[in-house]
């Protein structure tokens, strides 16, 4: 099997309202994907998706005529490129989407693992009130989640501990809690005081 092209879709959905993110400062307006195909000459197409793939143009002869199946020096271009001109790694989800199909078997199981069945929790991005983060919380109980995760963001860390222990106060123990601490990681635009380790 060889690669015979590679095709890069982008598509943005307007939000309205716009999103306010935990983990960005600016109410995001849009929604942007990115799905890039990877086509072969055994008419199996491998689909990825992810980051915008800005930077890929012209590379694409680096991967047209090669077997899917070379993994190893197709991560070691994909790094390259990510280290000179951004961020390519939906083609390494395309390529492993090929082996897949060709293998006619789940990636996890081909990656080693051994579960088939994985927990379901919802993640909760938006920024709202600790009194309305609870109440969503009691919907995700009926809903049937056995788990949450709570975005922190706030400045001072005391407010976000606040609000987990609404939600705590909300539902019981009928859910478990987790916390993504998105201080510690920024948008481009974002020049706040990062946490440090302590704070974390």
């Amino acid at each position: 099997m060889k690669i015979t092209g590679i095709e890069i879709k982008q598509y943005a959905k307007p939000l309205d309202p716009p999103f306010l993110a935990s983990w960005d400062p600016n109410p995001r307006v849009k929604f942007a994907s990115t799905i890039v195909y990877v086509y072969t000459d055994e008419g199996i197409t491998g689909i990825g998706s992810g980051d915008l793939m800005t930077g890929f143009a012209g590379h694409e002869k680096f991967f047209i005529g090669k077997d899917p199946f070379e993994m190893e020096n197709h991560n070691k271009i994909i790094d390259n490129i990510d280290f000179h001109y951004g961020r390519c790694w939906p083609l390494d989800i395309a390529l492993w989407d090929i082996i897949g199909k060709k293998c006619g078997q789940p990636i996890y199981k081909l990656l080693g693992g051994k579960q088939d069945k994985i927990k379901a929790y919802c993640s909760c991005g938006a920024r709202i009130p600790a009194e309305e983060r609870a109440e969503k919380a009691r919907e995700y109980v009926e809903m049937g989640f056995k788990a949450m995760k709570i975005r922190f963001h706030h400045e001072d860390v005391r407010e976000d501990i606040k609000v987990v222990e609404a939600v705590r106060g909300a539902i019981g123990d009928k859910m478990e809690i987790m916390v993504d601490g998105n201080q510690a990681w920024k948008m481009p635009w974002d020049v706040e005081r990062i946490w440090d380790l302590k704070r974390q």
